[in-house]
Formats: structure tokens, sequence, C-alpha cells
């Protein structure tokens, strides 16, 4: 039976993943399915922590979950660790004795506490008192009404404020300026980007890294002895070999061993990751993810999708789509610094219709967009399952990936 989790990122004021908000979802449909709120949450919890596996999912970061009444009247959290769980109270909960005496019971056993949608009442003040966060919806609350609400709220100074629906780079300066302290929305996935400004010397070397394995005829000993040569390339090497992506009976303890089992493709692809990884820095790590999955899925998908391009070059072009918003750079003023091929270059520019579909199926699947995502399969001839299967193995190649990385 396929089971299916979305989940959302939860930013800090510095744009870095801290949390993941999870949602259920009963299959390829873009809405909350027709079932109560109990029996959605309990299918997300046995989704999240029996079938798939908190960490999986989560990337070892706490999940915020909706609870209903019902749910956190029985005190259904305490079956789950509160380090993993941040309870989201939603908006129609009634603020009885019931539900106080659960929360603060859930609070004393080491969980946090937010509340959803939050609209301020007088009557809601025993919530509050129990909360650790309050989020404001900035599409259903203007930003007057959210400045009153914040002020209702000034008398409690342990409270941090989450603005969820921030779709702008406007909208989350707004925020900041607020003193909001978490974030919710699709800025983050294209940053702003600032004109007349150059690559820092630090990532030119990374730059002259994807030379070696860009080039058409490219030195697979010097590679080699690139990686052997750098001791944190290296360590995280060993690291990610023998991680569970690639699930070793026997740990590989040594380069030379490591090269020879992983090969030349796949010693360049990590070559690839770990130079996306470095021209990222100082971005969002979820920004990395995102490049990660969508090179993997690209890679894994052009087995059925006619691009003209190989399985190696799709893997780039996925991993590099973004590279603009990771260097806050014009695409183009990127592509002059670049080693890449004028034909992967024409292609990142987004001359190229089939990738654009490629591009366009794997963000509508991330997102949960089904409708899209039926119609693009339709239109690339592949089936549904297979972006699924694809995205699942791409998800955990970033997961182990990022485990080894630095922060």
């Amino acid at each position: 039976m396929d089971i299916y989790v979305a989940r959302q990122p939860i930013l800090d004021r510095q744009q870095k993943t801290v949390a993941y908000e999870l949602l259920f979802r009963d299959g390829l449909e873009n809405s909350f399915p027709d079932m109560d709120g109990d029996t959605a949450t309990f299918r997300l919890l046995s989704n999240t922590f029996f079938s798939m596996g908190i960490n999986w999912i989560s990337m070892r970061k706490p999940v915020f979950i909706n609870f209903p009444q019902s749910l956190i009247e029985h005190e259904v959290p305490l079956f789950f660790p509160q380090k993993n769980v941040v309870i989201e109270v939603l908006e129609d909960v009634n603020p009885d004795k019931n539900v106080v005496r659960a929360l603060n019971r859930l609070k004393e056993k080491g969980f946090r506490i937010a509340l959803d949608d939050f609209v301020y009442s007088p009557e809601l003040t025993p919530l509050v008192q129990s909360a650790d966060i309050v989020k404001f919806d900035f599409k259903e609350s203007s930003l007057e009404e959210i400045k009153k609400m914040l002020t209702s709220l000034s008398g409690f100074p342990k409270l941090k404020f989450l603005a969820e629906k921030i779709e702008t780079h406007g909208e989350f300066n707004q925020a900041l300026e607020l003193g909001f302290h978490f974030f919710q929305g699709y800025f983050f996935e294209k940053p702003k980007i600032l004109t007349n400004k150059c690559i820092p010397a630090v990532k030119i070397n990374l730059i002259r890294l994807l030379a070696q394995v860009s080039a058409k005829e490219s030195d697979f000993p010097k590679l080699t002895q690139l990686i052997r040569g750098d001791v944190s390339i290296s360590f995280r090497l060993l690291k990610f070999i023998n991680s569970a992506y690639y699930r070793r009976t026997i740990p590989v303890d040594s380069v030379k061993d490591a090269v020879i089992l992983l090969g030349e493709k796949a010693i360049k692809q990590f070559i690839l990751l770990i130079a996306s990884a470095g021209l990222a820095a100082g971005k969002p790590k979820e920004m990395v993810t995102t490049a990660i999955i969508t090179g993997r899925v690209c890679e894994l998908l052009g087995k059925d999708v006619k691009t003209g391009f190989s399985d190696e070059e799709l893997f780039t072009l996925g991993l590099f789509r973004n590279i603009d918003a990771m260097l806050d750079m014009p695409m183009a003023m990127v592509l002059k610094d670049l080693p890449f091929t004028s034909t992967i270059k024409q292609a990142l520019l987004g001359k190229n219709k089939d990738l654009d579909q490629l591009f366009g199926v794997i963000t509508d699947f991330v997102r949960g967009d089904w409708e899209n995502v039926r119609l693009r399969s339709q239109l690339l001839c592949i089936q549904v399952e297979t972006i699924r299967d694809a995205y699942q193995d791409a998800v955990s190649m970033a997961d182990e990936f990022l485990a080894i990385s630095p922060n």
C-alpha cells in the first residue's frame, strides 16, 4: 500500500531550516482528504514513525504535527518522542479545562506547543500560557492585525512567533522587522537575486573542481589524487560510502577502496555534490536538499524521458538548476564562470522545452501539486509511480549526503 506524507520546511531568521511541518495526504490528491482530523493525524503519525521513519522524513529535525482537540485531551502525543514532535494546536480547539490540563502535562513531559493559524481573543489566554510558539497566517491576517496581536501578546516574553504563508522576499522582510523568529513559505526557494556581484575567491576553487569533472575527457587518476589530497573531501567520501544509502555490509575504510567501489561515474557525482553544497554555503540548507533531489530525480527519470541528455548530464543540470540563487547572481552571469559545455549552459538558461517539462514535474511533485503532476507525466509519457520511486531514492541520497556535510 502506498503511503504519503508532505513536508514543508520551517526556517529561522538566518534562513536555515530548523524544523518541518508534516501534512497528511491520502494519495495523489492536491487537497486534504475527506476524513475527520483524528483519523488523518493518526495515519500521519503511523506513516511518519512506523512506516517511513521519522529520521528519513525529518532529516533529524523537529516536526510540527496538527493535533485535534480529542487527541490532545487523550494525550496521544505521549506515545511519541518529545524531542521529535512539536504539537500544533488547531485554531478550532476549545480552551477548556481538559485541553489546558492535557497541554500542561505534555509540556511537563518536554513537548513544545505551537498555536496554529492564531487569531487573538482574550478567551484564548489559557492556550497562550501553555504555548511556546504562535503561528500567524500572513495571507489571512493583515499586517495591521498582526501588529495588534503581537502587542496583545507582549506580556508573554518567552513566546516565539512563526510567520506562515510567506511567499515573497518583501513579506519575509516585513516579518523580520516585526520580530518573527520562524518562517514558512516558498520565499527561500528563489531568494532575491542581487546583481553586479563577483563569485567569492573561496568558491573559485570549487569551480576549478567542477572543471575536472565536467571536461569531456576527465582525468580520473587526477580526480582520485585530488580527493586523497583533501582531508575534508576524503572524510566525507568515506562517510558517504558507508552510509545507509549504499547499504554496505562490510565497512570501507580507505579512500582507494572507496574510489574503486564507487567507480568513475559515482565519484564524479560525489564531487558535483561537494561543489554544489560549497557554492550554496551561507544559503538555506533546504536549497542544497532541493538541488540534490532534483539532480538525482532527473538522472533516474532520464532513462524514461527523451531529453537528448545523458544520465550524467541530467544529474548536473538538476543539481545546478538554481545555481543563480545559490550565488545571488543572474544565471547568464554565473554561467560565464562555470566550466560547462555550451549545451548544458543553454539548458540552464531555460532553452530546452523537454528539460523544462522534466524540471516542472519534479517541482510539482515536491510541492504536492498532483493535478499538474498527472498532466506533465502524461506529456512526458512516464508513470507517476516512477516519479515517486525516483523521488524516494533522491531524498535518501540527499539525507545521507547532508548528514556528512558541515552545517
